[in-house]
């Protein structure tokens, strides 16, 4: 019986990585919870209007993750993978965009999207740039 155990747990070894469960909570979190964040703050009132205004709102619309990047000293951003990360002594982070919409006395008025922060990224995960790659890839 005891061998039989021993067996069993191989096997679901080689088939499941011991972070898997990690990982799927983590990519769960960017997929599911954020948007649900979004979903039930989804309009934002703001205290002082404009006085040639009745009404202004804005609706988060949109919240996604990108992959992790990094912005260089000229400004410019490109994807890094987590081994230069960690040479650059920098966050494996990915930057966190939101699509906004103004609404003003009723009707919609402007769009735009702005990036409201950066995520740290799990190693693996859907956003992490070594997601699908085996060990020598």
């Amino acid at each position: 019986m005891e061998n039989q155990e021993k067996i069993l747990i191989e096997n679901f070894f080689k088939e499941n990585s011991i972070v898997m469960s990690n990982i799927e909570s983590f990519n769960n979190f960017i997929d599911e919870e954020l948007n649900n964040i979004i979903e039930e703050n989804k309009e934002v009132v703001p205290t002082i209007i404009p006085p040639n205004m009745e009404s202004l709102k804005l609706r988060l619309d949109k919240i996604w993750v990108t992959k992790p990047e990094i912005t260089e000293a000229d400004g410019s951003k490109r994807n890094i993978f987590p081994v230069e990360a960690r040479l650059r002594k920098v966050t494996y982070a990915a930057p966190i965009f939101i699509e906004i919409s103004s609404h003003v006395d009723g009707v919609q008025k402007e769009t735009f999207t702005t990036q409201i922060g950066s995520l740290p990224i799990m190693l693996k995960s859907k956003n992490c740039l070594l997601h699908g790659l085996n060990r020598e890839e």
